[in-house]
């Protein structure tokens, strides 16, 4: 048995943590849990690992994410309740495993080449598996040596007994979405042209993308073993369009895989446009936004989240995001007002996670200045934990 790997925060902090933020999901949270995100640089470099080391095999990944959110979770006072591993290959994932060339980039994670221009090359991709081509068929093969190494890598919180966070690691059962994948794989700006120029084409295309995503999906469930539940949506592309493309080429292809599984729970868009909100909300019956960003930059984050709040508040879970680029760009006391104007916003609404995204290239002592989100949000909930 391997030795654990101590992470200095209490077990008793981890359970009240966890206790929160199982609270929030159910919109019954006693006060707003701060959520901090982290890209795989910034954690590679929080554990001293190059990230291009990480993709060498399944080994280093889990090393990687176990030790940088290690310094992560001693390093900020946040409500996350345990050290995250998942199969991280980061944006690439979905392009490579519907055939793009994968592009290494030093330091960082690997770009991508779209590959799709014309007809004949929807019947070369009505032949490719997503679930057995590049990283796609990677990350079923580093699922299967996760299983084989969930006891290898035991993690201890302060005096706590030894946990095993490599048996939560899960095959990806959410979907960056058709619109978006053909955005990967042809280029936005030929999706774009072909919404006006050639719309039986892009949709043949989304229907080829759909189903396949439908059968990729189904598939990570039955390797772990589970029934089939409610999916998640990564929806990128969708607020850089009009309502009329959106209502045509978008919407129908989220509503065949909202009704192919049991809805969606997990959305995510990082611009909560509020044309969409409702049609989120009322048509794919969203259970969590994640991820959105204030797009005026935090010092005016009222504006973008107010139309949220209206919409979803006390309705949806929410999960925002301070950005890494607001994050990286301003001073703890803009943080600190940043956070309690994001408090007036959503008042006394349930479900809300303030959050704050670390990107490979903030520098390390920017950790610190986001204790201050937590403190805000403490001292508005009446002090303590």
């Amino acid at each position: 048995m391997s030795e654990p790997i101590l992470v200095n925060v209490s077990q008793d902090e981890i359970d009240r943590r966890g206790s929160l933020v199982d609270a929030c999901h159910h919109l019954q949270n006693s006060r707003v849990p701060v959520h901090i995100f982290a890209d795989s640089p910034f954690y590679c470099r929080m554990a001293g690992i190059p990230i291009e080391r990480m993709y060498e095999a399944p080994e280093h990944m889990i090393r990687a994410q176990i030790l940088g959110w290690k310094g992560i979770l001693e390093a900020v006072d946040c409500d996350i309740p345990r050290t995250p591993v998942m199969l991280d290959f980061g944006s690439c994932r979905t392009a490579s495993s519907y055939g793009c060339r994968v592009l290494p980039q030093p330091g960082s994670v690997p770009g991508f080449e779209p590959w799709v221009a014309s007809e004949t090359d929807l019947l070369k991709l009505e032949k490719i598996d997503p679930c057995t081509t590049g990283m796609g068929g990677q990350a079923f093969e580093y699922y299967a040596r996760y299983q084989e190494l969930a006891d290898d890598f035991p993690v201890r919180y302060g005096a706590g007994e030894p946990v095993y966070p490599v048996r939560r690691a899960r095959l990806n059962t959410s979907s960056d979405g058709a619109f978006a994948i053909a955005a990967m794989i042809a280029g936005f700006d030929r999706v774009c042209i072909w919404c006006y120029d050639d719309p039986a084409l892009l949709n043949r295309l989304l229907d080829i993308i759909t189903e396949k995503e439908i059968e990729r999906i189904r598939r990570s469930f039955e390797t772990m073993g589970e029934s089939a539940g409610p999916v998640g949506l990564i929806e990128d592309y969708c607020t850089y369009v009009s309502e009329d493309i959106h209502q045509q080429f978008i919407l129908p292809h989220q509503q065949r895989l909202r009704d192919a599984f049991d809805g969606v729970y997990f959305f995510h868009a990082c611009v909560a446009d509020a044309r969409f909100l409702e049609v989120w909300r009322d048509e794919l019956d969203i259970g969590l936004l994640n991820g959105f960003k204030p797009q005026q930059g935090i010092a005016n984050l009222k504006r973008d989240y107010q139309p949220v709040a209206d919409a979803l508040g006390g309705r949806v879970v929410i999960e925002t995001d301070f950005d890494g680029a607001n994050v990286m760009s301003c001073d703890e006391a803009t943080l600190g007002r940043a956070a309690r104007d994001f408090l007036e916003v959503f008042g006394d609404s349930k479900g809300v996670k303030l959050g704050a995204t670390l990107c490979g290239g903030h520098r390390l002592d920017d950790l610190e200045k986001l204790n201050v989100l937590k403190q805000v949000v403490c001292a508005a909930a009446g002090g303590g934990r």
